[in-house]
């Protein structure tokens, strides 16, 4: 049984990674048990961090939040993750693991645990940091290329009083990504300003035991900072 406990009206929220944006009035419900409603949770480690922020949306369909009641909880390697009134999300900060543990707590139906293995560290082999990237175009290698994994590539560079970006389509984690000049020249990419390459590799689960349905990532990003070449 769901049960309406709030309305928030006008509601603009930001796209940042899988989180999508919203527009609209958000509801908010309790659960009498959370497998009757699906979460999407998030734990992303950025370049050279010791921790890593976990964000989770828990839904019951379109701009329809749940609220976690005083004895429900969701949990990553034993911290629990607390709401934002404001958007209804849920995150919280752990230290950075190989592996992550997600628990959820629903008193009717028990303790439910899923493990998801973080992407294995690796370093961008080129460009090197601090080296040359080619706005005719280049390519970008990473080591520890592992095929069961997404790679994301953020290319950004901060010239003439703006923060030109361009992202990649995600791909198989080969090792390696070609970015073409076309695409370089559509991004306003210039000469004269520190170009930052962002890698990041997913593992993804599609599923989340304790909730109706999942959708779990863990994420790791390394970073180097190029000068664009001509």
């Amino acid at each position: 049984m769901i049960k309406r406990t709030s309305l928030l009206s006008c509601v603009l929220v930001v796209c940042v990674g899988m989180m999508c944006s919203i527009n609209g009035d958000l509801r908010f419900v309790e659960t009498e048990t959370l497998d009757q409603v699906d979460a999407t949770l998030t734990i992303s480690q950025a370049a050279n961090a010791s921790q890593a922020t976990v964000e989770a949306v828990i839904s019951d369909g379109p701009l329809t939040y749940v609220n976690l009641k005083d004895d429900q909880a969701v949990e990553v390697d034993g911290t629990a993750l607390s709401r934002s009134s404001l958007t209804g999300r849920y995150s919280a900060t752990v230290n950075a693991a190989d592996q992550y543990t997600v628990t959820v707590r629903e008193p009717t139906i028990g303790v439910h645990n899923t493990t998801i293995t973080a992407p294995a560290d690796f370093i961008i082999t080129s460009p090197l940091d601090d080296g040359t990237a080619s706005l005719s175009g280049f390519t970008i290698t990473w080591s520890n290329a592992d095929g069961n994994l997404q790679v994301e590539v953020a290319l950004t560079q901060r010239i003439l009083g703006e923060t030109r970006t361009l992202i990649l389509d995600p791909v198989q984690d080969t090792g390696n990504m070609a970015v073409g000049a076309q695409a370089l020249a559509d991004a306003r990419f210039g000469q004269g300003a520190d170009l930052t390459v962002t890698v990041t590799k997913v593992n993804e689960l599609g599923a989340i035991s304790g909730f109706r349905s999942g959708t779990l990532q863990a994420r790791r990003a390394k970073l180097v900072v190029a000068q664009p070449g001509s």
